[in-house]
């Protein structure tokens, strides 16, 4: 009977530990990475971790591996995604073990269904609320907070790997030292804690940056939108005003004064009736992005052209795609500004499986690299510049090529997403 409980807790531990990770990090479709994440996940709850046992480090390098070759992200959120599984998962399982192995003879049956159903309550209890915080979004951080979090992680991580040198450092000698023991059970409880609130703020966090993107967009929807609803009710007012110009004109010619005829209808050609809100496509985000910005492409007098075949069903999110487009185009108009013949080029579309997105522009000042970046040419470094950065961060996310050419004063961005 123990032995099946000690199979049947970790196997619902796994799936609790796996719907937890999937909410962090980007799963891999293939099956056997599915299966080796899940038996992964079983054996981080149903190995057996002492204090001092060498199976916490041993089973360290094979979490780093599964985690690095089966998940699409960038290679750093999958480390530290998986340094604050070890340190949230390990601490409890090494607490609860060694108690279980110190008290086992008082009962070994009863022991062991009450150290699996612990173990199961706390993976239990972490999914739920780190799922309630993120409010059912998926996991979204910059790349600096990814790092933050990494230093963050570091000093659990170092607690749970020190542990592991404490207490049964002779095990299969059965030595046994109290004093060292204590001092385990004295760190690891400060080890779990501490990743499991890293792995709360890293759902807070991403809530917070989602808010802010979400707040971000919707103000340019109602700007978009307030704009289509303007120039309907311009178009109105035009359809009023219409005859009275007909009037004007039909009196005008009764009298025979035909050069004040021509001249009246000339003013009215050159005469902005309609502040128009421009629809590009068929997908609102691009058009609301490209409405916000064309005021600024046509204040400096840049010409523009695009080339726009989109279908709705993009990898990336409405709030990825603003962003890209809305850093791609404030560097192009950036560039372009005070130029002669300035202009800029864009092609967004849909094909074989990719979604493309390719801006050219002019430019005329010579490009600044730092680190392998592209640094900004404004004074204020830390306000600006982060923008291809930004562009580079998504694209990476995806999975997707971005490429940069610069030739004859001519800058072209080449982004390539793939169409899941």
């Amino acid at each position: 009977m123990s032995i099946i409980i000690d199979f049947i807790i970790p196997f619902i531990g796994a799936f609790f530990i796996f719907d937890l990770v999937s909410q962090i990090l980007t799963n891999k479709d293939r099956f056997i990475y599915k299966l080796i994440r899940f038996l992964l996940y079983i054996t981080i709850i149903g190995n057996k971790n002492w204090i001092g046992d060498n199976n916490p480090i041993i089973i360290l390098p094979f979490i780093l591996i599964i985690f690095l070759i089966s998940f699409e992200n960038i290679w750093y959120e999958k480390l530290i995604t998986a340094i604050i599984m070890y340190s949230l998962f390990l601490p409890f399982n090494m607490i609860l073990d060694t108690l279980y192995y110190d008290f086992h003879f008082y009962g070994e049956f009863f022991l062991s269904i009450i150290s699996n159903i612990i173990k199961i309550t706390i993976i239990f209890i972490s999914n739920y609320i780190f799922k309630k915080l993120l409010d059912n979004n998926h996991l979204k951080l910059s790349k600096k907070l990814w790092y933050i979090l990494g230093g963050l992680i570091s000093a659990p991580f170092i607690m749970v790997i020190t542990s592991t040198s404490l207490g049964f450092n002779n095990f299969e000698n059965g030595f046994y030292n109290i004093e060292a023991i204590s001092k385990a059970l004295f760190i690891l409880p400060f080890a779990f804690f501490s990743a499991f609130s890293i792995l709360m703020a890293m759902a807070i966090l991403s809530k917070h940056e989602y808010l802010v993107e979400q707040e971000n967009l919707s103000k340019l929807r109602d700007i978009y939108f307030e704009g289509l609803k303007n120039e309907q009710e311009q178009i109105h007012i035009i359809r009023h005003d219409l005859r009275n110009h007909f009037q004007t004109l039909e009196i005008m010619l009764e009298q025979n004064r035909i050069a004040d005829a021509k001249s009246y209808l000339d003013n009215l050609s050159n005469k902005d009736i309609i502040n128009k809100t421009q629809v590009f496509s068929n997908n609102d985000i691009v058009n609301i992005i490209l409405s916000s910005k064309l005021r600024y492409i046509e204040k400096y007098n840049i010409k523009f052209d695009y080339k726009i075949n989109l279908n709705n069903n993009l990898s990336i999110s409405d709030i990825e795609l603003s962003s890209l487009l809305s850093n791609a185009l404030d560097n192009a108009i950036e560039a372009s500004t005070n130029l002669i013949d300035s202009y800029i080029d864009i092609i967004l579309k849909s094909e074989k499986g990719l979604f493309v997105f390719k801006i050219s522009n002019s430019y005329n000042h010579k490009l600044i690299y730092s680190n392998n970046k592209i640094q900004t040419t404004k004074t204020d470094k830390k306000s600006h510049g982060h923008g291809i950065a930004s562009i580079k961060d998504i694209v990476e996310k995806y999975n997707g090529f971005m490429e940069i050419k610069t030739t004859n004063n001519i800058f072209e961005l080449l982004i390539t997403i793939p169409i899941k």
